[in-house]
């Protein structure tokens, strides 16, 4: 929760950071079975991959889940 804290202003420089230091982590916590448990991972990776706030509440409830977080690496400058 807290990465996803400080990612909310999507500051450049730590999105960065977290994605050279956690990134293997973060889309390993986004594919958890539990929606609820993977939520944060899975807004984190969102941000990183840059889609915007609205897009990861629709994808979040995507019955394609599993797909929407395989996609999201390749979106924007990842």
């Amino acid at each position: 929760m807290v990465l996803a804290s400080i990612t909310l202003d999507r500051d450049s420089e730590v999105l960065s950071e977290i994605r050279q230091k956690a990134f293997a982590a973060i889309v390993e916590m986004a594919r958890w079975k539990s929606r609820s448990h993977a939520y944060a991972a899975f807004v984190i990776l969102g941000r990183l991959s840059g889609a915007d706030e609205r897009t990861l509440i629709e994808e979040n409830f995507s019955q394609n889940w599993p797909a929407e977080i395989e996609r999201m690496p390749k979106m924007g400058s990842l």
